[in-house]
């Protein structure tokens, strides 16, 4: 494929583009369309910087959700020491 405009990219690897994971979009693509590997990439590649991926928004939220793990870990470990020094 040589120079594919976006609307020939198949949407599940342009929604991949666009969330920043860019190896999920090769595969994708590679899969899809039959591309070796280096024009898939070169592809993916091109299509980001027209298209931009939307990672603010998608970081934030990937960063709120491990930093909401993270309390909850600190929550359950504080109430089982607290438990524990009351044993």
């Amino acid at each position: 494929m040589s120079d594919p405009h976006l609307e020939d990219i198949p949407t599940e690897a342009l929604v991949a583009i666009r969330s920043g994971r860019k190896i999920e979009a090769i595969r994708v693509l590679r899969e899809q369309t039959g591309m070796g590997l280096a024009e898939a990439k070169s592809v993916v590649d091109r299509a980001s910087r027209s298209t931009g991926p939307e990672m603010p928004r998608m970081a934030a939220g990937r960063e709120d959700s491990g930093l909401l793990r993270l309390l909850a870990v600190v929550v359950v470990l504080s109430a089982l020491a607290a438990a524990l020094l009351l044993l």
